[in-house]
């Protein structure tokens, strides 16, 4: 990173940025492993797991698409259905809550979301093969009546729908997964009062598009959703090589703002609502910081997109009570502008 050091007349200081310190405690250290000593074991109620394997069964039936659909239910009305869903989930998570609370341990809850998340993972990938194995099985019906118009149709249909797996899979998984978030809000007034705000677990981790997928690696999702990377060695803008740029650019900027003691000792990051300085646990190091820094998507935005900069000080300039904050923002997109320039030249 010597480099980017000689690109500046005067090297930038994280100081001089408004950056945020994503942490996220979601750990589960305090439960106790399951029978295999290295997985934990959890039970949820039978009844949810039937019914959640039942209405994912339909939905992918539905997204087929085709009324030959051996597992389509005729009546089946999803906007009607999820509001029991719902209700469904909101009874288990509900309970999980209840269980941390008498035990004093919010780690219960925290496992009874990761549960139900590998739940419906789960279960997306083994509904659709069975409704794809049922329609096969429809088939071979037709086959042996000798329907060869029939079996002709519905041989086209499921060839479309295995080309069509991953966009099948994705808007299950959309739907399923909006069904949780709109749960857990419910919830979380419920986990802030009896374990704090600091409790809850941020929206993304219910909303991630990662979650709607079975390979996130796929070229359009990752056009749709992110930006394309590439996957060979030799590709200059795989995913490794662009987080070890920046990573090591951080680390090296971290070092030259606060010292190699500072970051032994403490995360001294500026809050984008406050000039105050903040300090952190005496354990955390300096690679824990700085993998902080890069997870706050803000962070990426204040620290390289100096055109969303620059807008924001345009906009700020027009308030005058904003005149101060003005100027801040301005200073941090010449800064920003210097920084994409460098991992531009670098990428």
């Amino acid at each position: 990173m010597v480099a980017f050091f000689n690109f500046f007349t005067e090297v930038p200081s994280l100081k001089e940025f408004s950056l945020k310190n994503y942490s996220i405690n979601l750990s589960l250290d305090k439960l106790n492993l399951g029978v295999d000593n290295i997985h934990f074991d959890v039970h949820l109620s039978p009844e949810f797991c039937k019914t959640t394997s039942k209405v994912m069964l339909r939905l992918i039936a539905k997204h087929f698409k085709t009324s030959n659909a051996p597992d389509l239910c005729k009546n089946f009305d999803w906007f009607r259905e999820r509001n029991e869903f719902k209700k469904l989930c909101l009874d288990v998570l509900r309970d999980a809550i209840n269980k941390a609370k008498l035990a004093h341990e919010i780690q219960i809850d925290y496992l009874a979301q990761i549960a139900i998340i590998e739940l419906f993972i789960k279960e997306i990938g083994k509904q659709y093969e069975a409704c794809k194995q049922n329609f096969k099985n429809v088939i071979r019906k037709h086959e042996a009546d000798q329907n060869q118009n029939m079996t002709i149709k519905l041989k086209e249909e499921l060839s479309q729908i295995m080309q069509n797996k991953k966009s099948i899979y994705r808007e299950v998984s959309i739907d399923i997964f909006k069904c949780l978030s709109e749960v857990q809000e419910g919830l979380n007034e419920l986990r802030a009062v009896n374990f704090g705000k600091e409790a809850i677990l941020p929206d993304e981790f219910f909303s991630n598009p990662l979650l709607h997928v079975e390979n996130p690696s796929n070229d359009i999702f990752m056009m749709e959703e992110y930006i394309l990377l590439g996957h060979r060695i030799e590709d200059p803008n795989r995913y490794e090589t662009i987080f070890y740029l920046i990573n090591g650019l951080l680390c090296d900027l971290y070092q030259n703002s606060f010292g190699s003691q500072e970051i032994a000792n403490q995360s001294t990051i500026t809050s984008i609502e406050s000039n105050e300085f903040h300090d952190t646990h005496n354990e955390i190091v300096n690679n824990e910081i700085v993998n902080n820094l890069i997870k706050e998507v803000d962070n990426v935005d204040t620290l390289l997109n100096y055109f969303h900069t620059w807008n924001l000080y345009k906009k700020l300039k027009k308030q005058k009570e904003n005149k101060k904050r003005a100027s801040k923002i301005k200073a941090e997109s010449k800064r920003a502008e210097s920084s994409f320039k460098f991992v531009s030249q670098e990428i």
